[in-house]
């Protein structure tokens, strides 16, 4: 069986509500269900950040192959999109956290400004990543057209990916944070890496894919006890294969692809607001959590188009 890598560009909005849900399974307060191993399992919903970083990673690559001129109409769209959304959600919520009531304006400075995560791990920490991000995708872009620019950027993705050598077990500091963020971008870079395959419809045999995958994540957990970002490239064709042949998990997903990040921002913000709550009702209340979120982040999503 060939996989026609095109599908990664033709179910892109698909792909990300996937991760989403991905996500929002992964945040479920599951240890407080007594429900056994299924934290364990939830805990590989983390794969839908990787699946994030992989197509942000490809949809950029395809941005900047048709972008032409000054980069500063490029960086401002990138920005609104992400800011936007971010601003419409984080800034009421933390103004209510820390402004209301409690008047401690720097706290509520560091949190809007997403610094929260680079200093003590915690807030949006997806957003925090994309703001350098996006500043040095240019340059990336560059590189990879540059002779040996793929090779460069395969040495960036597996240094990063050999970075969880040297990740401390105290992630809650600045150093901490930089290499826990650095670990997680080989997707990235192997997005852009393979944005050219996908745009030329290239096909690749998905069977000896999916076992090269699976083979090196084997290795890779046995050697340093992480490697789940692997798994992106053996679930990605087998989820572009489930949506083709299903209607209903097509429309699921699409619609869950184009309210991604605000899903994501709502989520936060709401587990931040309700966690205790949530940990003492248990499944009920999280579902009742994660439907307002996706309320919040349907309403936000609308919003941002007449915004933007």
């Amino acid at each position: 069986m060939r996989f026609n890598l095109n599908l990664y560009s033709c179910y892109r909005t698909e792909l990300m509500g996937f991760a989403a849900i991905l996500i929002i399974l992964c945040h479920a307060p599951s240890k407080e269900w007594g429900i056994p191993y299924i934290n364990y399992l939830l805990c590989y919903g983390n794969l839908g950040v990787e699946i994030f970083f992989f197509l942000s990673g490809l949809g950029l690559a395809f941005s900047l192959s048709r972008h032409q001129g000054s980069l500063l109409p490029w960086y401002k769209k990138r920005y609104l999109r992400i800011l936007v959304p971010y601003l419409l959600i984080a800034v009421p919520w933390y103004y209510y956290k820390y402004l209301l009531g409690a008047g401690d304006f720097t706290r509520f400075v560091i949190n809007v400004s997403t610094l929260n995560y680079w200093l003590y791990h915690g807030g949006a920490w997806f957003v925090a990543v994309l703001m350098p991000l996006y500043l040095v995708t240019p340059l990336l872009f560059k590189i990879m057209h540059y002779h040996y620019g793929y090779a460069i950027l395969i040495f960036l993705s597996v240094t990063c990916s050999l970075l969880v050598v040297f990740e401390p077990s105290n992630i809650g500091n600045v150093f901490g944070n930089i290499i826990g963020t650095a670990k997680r971008l080989p997707c990235f870079f192997l997005g852009m890496i393979f944005s050219y395959a996908v745009k030329k419809h290239k096909k690749i045999p998905i069977l000896p894919v999916i076992a090269i995958a699976a083979f090196f994540f084997v290795i890779y957990k046995f050697a340093f006890g992480d490697g789940r970002w692997l798994l992106v490239f053996l679930l990605i064709p087998l989820v572009c294969v489930s949506i083709k042949k299903s209607d209903i998990l097509r429309t699921i997903f699409a619609f869950m692809g184009n309210i991604s990040l605000e899903s994501y921002i709502a989520n936060i913000c709401l587990l931040d607001l309700g966690l205790t709550y949530v940990k003492s009702g248990g499944i009920i209340r999280y579902v009742i959590v994660v439907a307002i979120g996706i309320i919040v982040a349907y309403a936000v999503s609308k919003l941002k188009k007449i915004l933007i």
